[in-house]
């Protein structure tokens, strides 16, 4: 069974972005597609319900009709659903395994790298579906242009936001590869820079050997002729807008097309995402949660508001990537005033570990000639102290991989 011939799709975690894409694209075939995650609301929630997809909490029950199950790789045996399809015989692929299906047969390109992919992704999509491509794509995250996760197309053309963590790379096969860059992350899976850098080195020789094609920022050549939209503001978007161009080039897009895309784009959410105002103070979400993205995100929101008094809510995420990188993140706050650290994010796939946000903190302290650290454990909280301390004219700018969104709302419905 497969996702090109099943009828009835369910979901285990589907609230997860690329799985939230994923359901859009099956939806849109006209499949009938429904999931269940857990109750907690995700920025998902939302574009699940425009599309009304249903969704439930977890139960084995949920499986009993579906034909095909699709799981992402944050549940195995231990969800009760992934336990009871197995146990029914009911045909089962793994989120990258679904992906990988998705492109079999078509004009597959996959956008890699550890910083920038998914805006990458979203403006390669747009700047395509300008030139008249109608590509079917799928972003990890919401894309703005689209207010949805993916774009469901009709030509033969697949773009995919790659993502390396467990080596998802393996199941795919693209006649083209984009890869931003590469640094060092998710050490809970690739325990040394070497292991990290060998996955990416696997997947392009891999392209290679099947005669495809590959783009890396480093060969990308492009004079920025246009000044950005607000929504891709740095130094690291002129990258991400290059290795577009340089892409766009390779599938014959002309260049006034493609600087009219990038005029049009609107960006993606939780890419510097401005949520509003809140008592004239400006608030932006972003999703940075490695010290590179940091770095690039305060340097970009330090330029574009110059004199102005910053304030970082920093969500760490995974304890393994905060404990391997610590002495990296203590660094990454240089072009912040403020900078208020949050516990840090588990998410599923850690229930504690060997460090804290207070660890965090110190560090930053220690080491920061700006930034002025100090730790708050929640996000209602941190609203709480922000509405004391914050002035008309700031910028908070919430930050991370987990929920710290939720801060805006906080803030706004107070």
């Amino acid at each position: 069974m497969t996702i090109h011939n099943a009828t009835k799709i369910h979901m285990i975690g589907i609230k997860g972005v690329g799985m939230t894409a994923l359901a859009e694209v099956l939806h849109g075939w006209g499949k009938d597609v429904r999931g269940s995650d857990i109750a907690e609301v995700f920025m998902t929630d939302a574009v699940l319900a425009r599309r009304s997809i249903p969704v439930t909490t977890f139960s084995p029950s949920n499986v009993m009709a579906a034909d095909l199950v699709i799981y992402s790789t944050a549940y195995g045996e231990t969800n009760p659903e992934f336990a009871e399809a197995g146990k029914r015989g009911i045909p089962m692929l793994s989120y990258p395994e679904a992906l990988g299906q998705l492109m079999e047969g078509k004009y597959g390109i996959a956008v890699a790298g550890s910083h920038g992919k998914t805006t990458t992704t979203a403006l390669l999509g747009h700047v395509m579906a300008e030139a008249g491509l109608d590509p079917t794509v799928i972003v990890g995250s919401v894309t703005l242009n689209w207010n949805a996760n993916a774009r469901v197309g009709k030509s033969e053309y697949v773009i995919i936001e790659a993502d390396e963590y467990q080596n998802k790379f393996q199941y795919y096969n693209p006649k083209g590869l984009l890869i931003t860059n590469i640094d060092w992350d998710h050490p809970d899976f690739f325990p040394t820079p070497d292991s990290y850098q060998k996955c990416f080195d696997d997947f392009r020789a891999q392209v290679n050997k099947n005669g495809g094609w590959v783009i890396e920022m480093q060969n990308a050549e492009c004079r920025m002729q246009n000044d950005l939209p607000l929504s891709l503001s740095g130094e690291h978007n002129k990258k991400n807008v290059m290795l577009a161009y340089a892409t766009a080039k390779k599938l014959g897009i002309a260049d006034d097309v493609f600087w009219s895309a990038v005029q049009s784009f609107k960006g993606t959410a939780r890419r510097f995402e401005v949520k509003g105002e809140w008592n004239g103070v400006t608030v932006i979400d972003d999703y940075a949660h490695h010290p590179t993205e940091i770095k690039a995100t305060l340097k970009a929101a330090r330029e574009r508001y110059p004199g102005k008094k910053i304030w970082t809510v920093f969500h760490p995420h995974t304890f393994s990537r905060t404990a391997a990188l610590l002495n990296d993140f203590a660094g990454a706050f240089s072009d912040t005033d403020h900078v208020i650290v949050l516990d840090i994010y588990g998410s599923a796939r850690e229930a504690h570990g060997g460090v804290h946000a207070r660890d965090l903190v110190t560090l930053v302290s220690e080491r920061s000639r700006r930034a002025i650290a100090i730790y708050i454990p929640t996000i209602p909280e941190a609203a709480d102290y922000l509405r004391s301390h914050a002035h008309a004219g700031d910028v908070i700018i919430t930050m991370g991989a987990g929920d710290v969104w939720k801060l805006w709302d906080c803030l706004e419905n107070f």
